[in-house]
């Protein structure tokens, strides 16, 4: 984790969010110190926004899990927005309770923020729980975002023009598209399972074009490259860093 902070604080991000699961128990004080002794050691000049993964509000998703985040952490949403570009961080936990007034609670919210983003270039959302991994009908599991509920949120992602969707939680990579949308989840910062390696991913955000790609840990950029490819006719301050657990946002 160390080696991902410095490479943080190297490349200097506008703000840095992290996407959850912070720790295994959320319960356990010397997990959450150690937690927020890692954050300390992000160059304080760089914002750093909070959102929740099912280890930090308790698997079982309660309202008082969330209640518990949001005094800990200050909130459990986040927007961030220029004319270039508008990323927004919800709480996927919520969608995700099997309680149905939470859940509209959320796409409600969700939605006033992207009515807002309408004139933005790009639209970025972030959550931790993907919505689907394989297919936008697969059945439900510890995976994803219930079928019951998912489709509206892709629905309502076709209609405001979301450009990607990032997400955490599998500890693995995983990409898709629904549409145009591009569905991307970021291995691990931490411990990555089978034979993924950790690491994080970097996001571009060019006027034609939303750009990904996962960087392993020991081959981390140490800069980016803002010109790759004849597309990148034009540099403009937009770039962002997405890591499972840490999620890296900048806009140059």
């Amino acid at each position: 984790m160390h080696v991902l902070i410095e490479t943080i604080n190297l490349l200097k991000p506008a703000f840095v969010v992290i996407s959850g699961d912070f720790v295994h128990d959320k319960e356990n004080k010397a997990q959450l110190d150690g937690f927020e002794a890692l954050c300390k050691e992000i160059d304080s000049r760089i914002p750093l926004y909070l959102i929740p993964g099912n280890h930090d509000v308790g698997n079982d998703m309660t309202a008082e899990g969330t209640k518990q985040f949001v005094r800990r952490y200050g909130s459990d949403r986040f927007v961030w927005k220029n004319k270039n570009g508008c990323v927004i961080g919800f709480n996927s936990s919520e969608i995700r309770s099997g309680d149905p007034k939470r859940e509209m609670d959320e796409f409600q919210w969700i939605e006033k923020q992207l009515i807002k983003c309408r004139k933005c270039n790009h639209i970025i959302l972030i959550g931790h729980h993907p919505f689907y991994v394989r297919s936008a009908d697969e059945a439900d599991s510890y995976d994803n975002i219930p079928l019951d509920v998912r489709s509206k949120y892709l629905d309502m992602f076709c209609q405001y023009g979301v450009d990607v969707v990032l997400s955490g939680h599998l500890h693995h990579c995983a990409q898709s598209y629904y549409e145009r949308i591009n569905f991307v989840t970021s291995g691990a910062a931490g411990r990555a399972f089978g034979k993924s390696k950790p690491g994080m991913t970097v996001v571009t955000v060019l006027p034609e074009i939303v750009h990904t790609n996962f960087y392993e840990i020991n081959h981390l950029p140490r800069t980016i490259n803002m010109l790759e490819g004849k597309i990148y006719r034009k540099i403009v301050k937009n770039s962002l860093f997405f890591v499972k657990g840490i999620s890296i946002r900048k806009f140059v």
